[in-house]
């Protein structure tokens, strides 16, 4: 376990037990094996530091959370016990740690399933966990759990929670590359938040209407978005949004050709999430600086940070972020001449992308692979994707990638 991860742990502890509780959980832990421990690097130049990075397996978190709830259930009343379950299972989520969340919920739900004195408790271990599927890219699943915790959350006049809710509800359908739809979502946020003060949750928000527009072009929105955002992070000191927010800015500066503001973006995103294990934004960030050198043309360092990140999403089961790796790998084949491989690579994205009914980033891949196609002089298979990719920029009106796709066309 990292000494974030522990740190994690050891707090929780404090939160629900005293000294000598604390100190009989660590005796549990005498004689348990030594694990392989962190692999300590000398380097220090910048890149070769993030790529040298190893996780831990989750087998040392699993075995420790476990020993945990058990620990925990004997000492604790039913509504202490439900709410230490609730955080436990939010950090393990951070950590990345996925099966040991679904586990912790489990414990939850069997104890306050049932149970009307215990319902706010389900309804956030109910929300928690469709924020497990939204990583996972089980978008439908996710869906049909946050009704039912948003009907908890009414039920029990929690409107933070029913937020929380639509917020998610919002970023699954950014995700599917359903803008419309998801902006609708978060305007039905603001018209909750207009009337209460909550600058978590408005931040919150506030990043999602950023990242939409960015999506649609409108730069200047989305970073008038962002900066607002990060001014309410900074004062609240959240630093888990603030990681969010610095990788959002790098997409942004990368859609603007600003490659050096992207960097150092995406590298203040990358030192943080390191530093507290966050290990779902390290997959997207690596992958997003990976795309960075793509357009830097340093495809070298592209494929590495894309090996990097594919790594972290293998292990987190995250599949959008798989799909994704595919495409840049097949933008990096393209790119040095190895058309054949660079098309398998594209058309496994795509493969993933439609099993995920991912409209954006299946017409991100079309465009790609169009312009493969145009390389490999099978102009109508070129036609084919990009007019495909077109159909999607238009539904969402992205006049740059219009006008740019219409160029490639007309060269056809």
């Amino acid at each position: 376990m990292t000494k974030e991860a522990q740190h994690i742990v050891e707090k929780i502890l404090g939160s629900y037990f005293d000294k000598r509780e604390i100190s009989e959980y660590k005796n549990l832990l005498k004689g348990k094996p030594l694990g392989a421990g962190d692999k300590v690097s000398s380097l220090t130049n910048l890149n070769k530091t993030q790529l040298s990075s190893e996780f831990p397996s989750g087998s040392e978190f699993h075995y420790n959370i476990n020993l945990l709830v058990t620990f925990a259930k004997d000492r604790l009343t039913d509504v202490s016990f439900a709410e230490f379950l609730v955080h436990l299972a939010d950090s393990s989520i951070i950590q990345g740690e996925f099966s040991s969340a679904e586990q912790i919920l489990d414990n939850l739900s069997r104890l306050a399933g049932k149970r009307d004195d215990l319902n706010s408790f389900y309804a956030h271990g109910l929300f928690l966990l469709a924020t497990v599927y939204s990583r996972q890219a089980e978008w439908k699943k996710s869906i049909s759990i946050l009704n039912k915790a948003k009907l908890l959350f009414e039920k029990e006049k929690d409107f933070r929670g029913y937020v929380r809710c639509e917020n998610l509800l919002g970023v699954i359908h950014l995700d599917y590359g359903k803008l419309v739809k998801a902006e609708k979502y978060f305007e039905n946020c603001l018209s909750y938040l207009n009337i209460r003060n909550d600058s978590n949750l408005m931040g919150m928000i506030e990043i999602n209407l950023g990242v939409i527009n960015g999506m649609k072009g409108s730069y200047e929105e989305s970073y008038n978005y962002f900066h607002r955002a990060l001014i309410k992070f900074n004062k609240l000191k959240n630093v888990i949004r603030i990681i969010e927010l610095r990788h959002n800015l790098a997409l942004l500066h990368t859609y603007r050709h600003e490659y050096k503001s992207a960097l150092g973006e995406i590298d203040q995103s990358i030192d943080f999430a390191t530093r507290l294990n966050y290990l779902s934004n390290l997959a997207i960030s690596y992958l997003t600086k990976a795309f960075i050198y793509i357009q830097l043309n340093d495809l070298s360092l592209a494929n590495a940070f894309s090996e990097k990140s594919l790594e972290l999403s293998y292990k987190l089961d995250d599949r959008l972020s798989v799909a994704d790796n595919f495409k840049l790998k097949g933008i990096i084949e393209r790119e040095n001449g190895n058309f054949n491989l660079s098309e398998a690579h594209f058309l496994t994205s795509i493969r993933i992308n439609e099993e995920l009914e991912n409209k954006m980033n299946h017409a991100e891949t079309s465009l790609e692979l169009g312009i493969l196609y145009k390389k490999m002089n099978k102009n109508d298979k070129a036609i084919s994707y990009l007019q495909s990719s077109l159909n999607y920029y238009k539904s969402i009106k992205h006049t740059e990638q219009i006008d740019y796709i219409n160029s490639i066309l007309h060269g056809l």
